[in-house]
């Protein structure tokens, strides 16, 4: 699994683990997703070919975000105001990865560019704030780019590797919802990941993934522990 991690130095100290240390449990997470797809029967809404995707070389970005740049992302994807804690953003090329339930196969023969990147976010407990007009935690939003991440000329993933997307990730934000809802940073932390994972993958809001993004990041704790 190939991941591209994007902070500076006014961001990274203020998570409780090192970059590495985020690469690992994004790469552990993985393996927890892949499991729980053929546990779960891949209840994800759009369920993707995980195993074609490993075999391709699976790949995706982490950017570590200030409060300001996560409040304009609120603000251009989701209509919300305020900073959040976690956006997940599907790339495009992962719908030709997406099982065709009619023959069990991928409904694409390979991965392709898109001319539009739909985003979808989630934020936790903040977009019921006042200025949200959309459902709290989805959203559909056409930008025209291909698969531009909010840093403009990314990814620099390869083009043979399976994208799953981005995920933007406000440590600020965390931090301040640990403090307030008396959470251990890390676990808040390695939960906030594996739901943002989670929509990468094609789940939505529910108990299915309830279930697999809390295995997701037990699993990672226990490893980090």
């Amino acid at each position: 699994m190939r991941i591209s991690l994007d902070y500076d130095s006014s961001t990274v100290w203020k998570l409780p683990f090192a970059p590495s240390e985020l690469e690992e449990a994004l790469r552990l997470m993985w393996s927890v997703f892949r499991r729980r797809y053929d546990e779960d029967g891949a209840v994800a809404e759009n369920p993707l070919d995980l195993e074609g995707m490993s075999r391709a070389g699976v790949s995706l970005e982490l950017a570590l975000v200030d409060e300001p740049e996560m409040d304009r992302l609120n603000r251009e994807f989701l209509n919300c105001c305020g900073p959040t804690n976690v956006l997940a953003f599907p790339a495009p090329e992962a719908a030709a990865w997406v099982i065709d339930s009619a023959n069990n196969a991928p409904g694409g023969s390979g991965l392709h560019k898109g001319e539009t990147a739909d985003s979808a976010g989630d934020s936790g407990n903040n977009n019921s704030a006042a200025g949200c007009s959309g459902p709290a935690g989805s959203s559909n939003t056409p930008r025209q780019g291909g698969s531009l991440s909010i840093f403009g000329a990314l990814p620099l993933m390869p083009e043979d590797t399976a994208y799953l997307g981005w995920l933007a990730l406000a440590p600020d934000t965390m931090r301040r919802e640990a403090v307030l809802y008396g959470q251990e940073l890390g676990a808040h932390t390695l939960r906030l990941l594996a739901h943002g994972f989670a929509h990468l993958l094609g789940y939505e809001h529910g108990e299915a993934m309830d279930n697999a993004s809390n295995s997701a990041a037990e699993a990672a704790l226990r490893h980090l522990a």
